[in-house]
């Protein structure tokens, strides 16, 4: 999303179920409304490409392609 600086991954710990990112300076943006914890998540190639659909219509032109 333009104008807002993106943490990058770095690593995971599954023990920890931990996740590590860069820091980052204002604005950003972090989202973890979608993060899945008790269940695995579903990767087939449909959700991939419902998923990324259905930010193209709540992001429009703001969406990373």
């Amino acid at each position: 999303m333009r104008g807002f600086a993106v943490p990058a991954y770095l690593h995971h710990d599954d023990g920890h179920l931990a996740v590590e990112m860069t820091i980052v300076r204002p604005p950003y943006l972090l989202d973890f409304a979608g993060a899945l914890l008790d269940e695995p998540f579903d990767f087939h190639e449909e959700t991939w490409e419902a998923w990324e659909m259905d930010r193209m219509e709540k992001f429009e032109d703001r969406c990373l392609r």
